[in-house]
C-alpha cells in the first residue's frame, strides 16, 4: 500500500495557499500585458506618473544608451499603462522607454493598456519589472525588494522594516517569542525572498543597512561608480565633501580597496598603519616626471610644501 503524503499543519496550508495565490495574481497580471489586442500608440504628453512612488533611478547614461538602441533597431517592448477611472492613461512599466522616446524627440509610444488594475497591482506590476532589470544597482536592488514583499503582504515598507528589525532581535535573543501571525509572515518573506535566488530573510535584513547611506553614495553606486562594499565603507565618513572627494578619486585614477579603507581610517583620525600607508600612496603616485608635468604655479605650490615637510620632519 502507497505510503499517505504527510498531512501539512493548518499554519503551514495557509502559507502555501498565500504564496500560490501571490504566483497566480502575477501570472494573471504577466498574461494580461502580453496580450496584443490592448496595444495602440499614445501620445507621450497624455500618460501621467504613478501615485506610487517608483524609488528607482536609472542613470541618465544608461537611457541614452537605450534612446540609441532604439534608434537603430526600434522599440522592441512597448510600454504597459492602465486606465484611470477619469480616464487618464498612468505609466506601469516603461519609464526608461517613455524618457528614452523623449530623447529622440517621438510624440507617440506603443503602449499595452490595461483596465479595471488596482493600485496595488499596478505597485506589484511595477515593482516586479524593476526587479528584472539588468544591472540593478544594489541599492534601487533593496528598495524594489522591499516594496515587492511590502505589496505582496498588503503593508506599507515601513511596516516591513520594522517587522524585520524586530525579526532581526528574535534571532540575536532580545525577543523570545513572535506571534503567530508574526511567524506566518516571516515565512512568507523568506518565502518571497528565496524565489529571488539571492536572499532569504536573514541576508536581506543585513542588506537594509544599504538604506542609511548618505545619498551622495546612492548617487555614485546608480552610476556605478563604487561596488556595494565600498559605499559601506565611504558610509563611515561622516564628511560629505570628504566622501564625494574620494568617489571623485576613483573614478580619475582608480583606488583599491585597500587605499580606500586607509583613507578612511585616515580621515577619521585612524591608526598608525593608515597615515604610513597614505605615505606611500602620495609616493606612488608623485615622481620626477609627474612633476615636471605640472604648470609653474603648481611647482611652487608643491615646493612649498616639500619644504614645510621637512620642516616637520626635523
Amino acid at each position: 500500500m502507497a505510503k499517505k503524503p504527510p498531512r501539512i499543519s493548518a499554519f503551514e496550508e495557509s502559507i502555501v495557499e498565500k504564496a500560490s495565490k501571490l504566483d497566480d495574481n502575477l501570472k494573471k497580471l504577466e498574461e494580461a500585458t502580453a496580450d496584443k489586442s490592448r496595444l495602440k500608440d499614445v501620445l507621450i504628453e497624455n500618460i501621467v506618473s504613478p501615485k506610487f512612488h517608483d524609488r528607482t533611478a536609472p542613470s541618465k547614461a544608461s537611457i541614452l544608451e537605450l534612446a540609441k538602441n532604439i534608434q537603430a533597431v526600434g522599440l522592441q517592448q512597448p510600454i504597459v499603462l492602465r486606465k484611470l477611472e477619469n480616464g487618464q492613461l498612468e505609466r506601469i512599466i516603461g519609464f526608461r522607454r517613455i524618457e528614452a522616446m523623449k530623447l529622440l524627440e517621438k510624440k507617440e509610444i506603443p503602449a499595452i493598456i490595461l483596465e479595471g488594475i488596482s493600485d496595488a497591482d499596478a505597485t506589484l506590476m511595477m515593482v516586479s519589472e524593476n526587479l528584472q532589470r539588468e544591472n540593478l544597482n544594489v541599492y534601487d536592488e533593496t528598495v524594489a525588494l522591499l516594496e515587492f514583499v511590502a505589496v505582496s503582504l498588503n503593508k506599507s515598507t515601513d511596516q516591513i522594516k520594522s517587522f524585520l528589525f524586530k525579526i532581526k532581535n528574535f534571532y540575536g535573543g532580545k525577543i523570545q517569542e513572535l506571534s503567530e501571525e508574526e511567524k506566518e509572515s516571516h515565512e512568507l518573506i523568506n518565502i518571497i525572498l528565496e524565489r529571488t535566488g539571492k536572499f532569504n530573510i536573514q541576508t536581506f535584513i543585513n542588506r537594509l543597512r544599504v538604506l542609511k547611506l548618505d545619498q551622495i553614495i546612492i548617487n555614485a553606486m546608480r552610476d556605478n561608480k563604487i561596488t556595494y562594499s565600498i559605499a559601506i565603507e565611504l558610509q563611515k565618513l561622516k564628511d560629505s565633501s570628504k566622501i564625494q572627494e574620494i568617489i571623485d578619486e576613483i573614478a580619475e585614477r582608480g583606488m583599491t580597496t585597500k587605499e580606500i579603507v586607509d583613507r578612511v581610517e585616515l580621515l577619521n583620525g585612524g591608526n598608525e598603519r593608515a597615515r604610513l600607508s597614505h605615505f606611500k600612496e602620495i609616493k606612488n603616485i608623485f615622481n620626477d616626471a609627474v612633476y615636471k608635468k605640472l604648470p609653474d604655479e603648481s611647482k611652487r605650490e608643491v615646493d612649498q610644501l616639500i619644504s614645510r615637510l621637512q620642516e616637520l620632519l626635523k
